[in-house]
């Protein structure tokens, strides 16, 4: 493994420790080190020793799984000076020409429409000049992205002309790439492919975004456990997983659409999240299909499920990013997920005190405020 966000690597070492693997973790995160599911822990002090630690792990050791667990990993191996044939050992795509689409909105869009996967309408923009002239052309409503974004820090909805002239000046988010806004259902996907085989995957309805932004990370999603026996969603993965060389955990976003019923695939990170490993809580531990798919070889997904029929429906929380509040009171029963392992409560530790930081800043600019609304309101 290797990575930099604690966060993303806490539910992957939990999958792969149950999955049987021994684990060596390359990091710029000294707090991993001493974790019991690392074996070998390799410090890195920079992007650059990252790279180097990687090129050296991969000379000396033929790992069966390499697993970078955040995009801005995967964009320094991606752009590092190591040979394709050593960057392929790394990345989680099965051969070079499936570069195009990492950390690449606009690849994923070209490579998506290639090979006839239903995803929106799309027109790169490259420059700010051309910016205007694919608007007008496109028409809106629109959703303007960075090509190298995460966490909705480069989106943009553009319903209309106000959206887009509102825009910050000067956009400074190119190359971009503009996507047709499709109206409808917003459905997770977290998947694992291996040589462009589908493994495993869990399905679900994100009904809350973290602190409420349009484009935020999901907080609250609702799982439907039986996708995996949905003929039609697992025909779309596994086309999806030969279109993309996916090699690796995947993270999936498409839009069921109001309208047509189509799920429309827009986003396709080939890194896992930290909702990973939420299938286990209604009988379909992604460890197991990925212990059986290493060791006896690969399954039916339909087999995914044995004995008891799942429910239809669950709505799960992933706790780290509810609000402290709705933590304490177990808002969401969001306590039976919580993740069983004891580094999870720095991160938790970490967020109280910016949360409380926050309301106290504000304390003192509301009292001022209030006095303020006081002496005008005095007779």
């Amino acid at each position: 493994m290797i990575g930099s966000t604690l966060e993303l690597a806490l539910p992957v070492l939990r999958v792969l420790r149950s999955a049987g693997f021994t684990i060596d973790f390359i990091g710029k995160r000294k707090v991993l080190r001493g974790h019991p599911a690392i074996e070998r822990f390799v410090w890195a002090r920079d992007a650059a020793s990252v790279v180097q630690h990687a090129a050296l792990a991969i000379r000396q050791c033929a790992y069966q799984l390499v697993v970078l667990t955040d995009d801005q990993t995967i964009r320094q191996i991606l752009e590092s000076a190591l040979s394709d044939e050593e960057k392929l050992r790394l990345l989680p795509v099965t051969s070079a020409l499936d570069f195009r689409h990492l950390s690449s909105k606009i690849g994923l869009s070209e490579t998506l429409a290639a090979h006839g996967i239903t995803t929106p309408d799309f027109a790169p923009v490259r420059h700010a000049d051309e910016l205007a002239i694919a608007v007008r052309k496109m028409g809106f409503p629109l959703i303007l992205k960075g090509d190298f974004s995460n966490g909705g820090s480069q989106t943009f909805k553009l319903l209309h002309e106000q959206q887009f002239q509102a825009l910050p000046q000067p956009f400074g988010f190119f190359p971009a790439v503009l996507q047709r806004h499709v109206e409808g259902r917003l459905i997770a996907i977290e998947a694992f492919y291996q040589d462009a085989r589908l493994v495993h995957f869990g399905y679900a309805k994100a009904l809350r975004l973290q602190h409420d932004g349009e484009f935020s990370p999901s907080s609250v999603r609702e799982f439907s456990p039986r996708a995996s026996s949905d003929a039609a969603i697992v025909d779309e993965l596994t086309r999806l997983g030969a279109a993309l060389g996916a090699h690796g955990f995947a993270n999936i976003s498409c839009i069921e659409c109001a309208a047509d019923g189509k799920r429309y695939y827009f986003e396709a990170d080939m890194r896992p999240t930290v909702w990973v490993d939420y299938p286990r809580y209604y009988g379909d531990d992604p460890a197991l299909r990925i212990r059986h798919h290493f060791g006896a070889g690969p399954t039916s997904l339909a087999s995914a499920h044995v004995g008891e029929q799942p429910p239809e429906r669950i709505t799960l929380a992933y706790p780290l990013r509810l609000r402290l509040w709705e933590v304490l009171t177990n808002r969401y029963a969001c306590w039976r997920v919580w993740p069983d392992d004891a580094w999870v409560l720095r991160i938790l530790v970490q967020r109280a005190r910016h949360q409380l930081l926050d309301r106290l800043n504000l304390l003192g600019p509301l009292r001022w405020i209030k006095r303020r609304s006081r002496g005008l309101t005095a007779p």
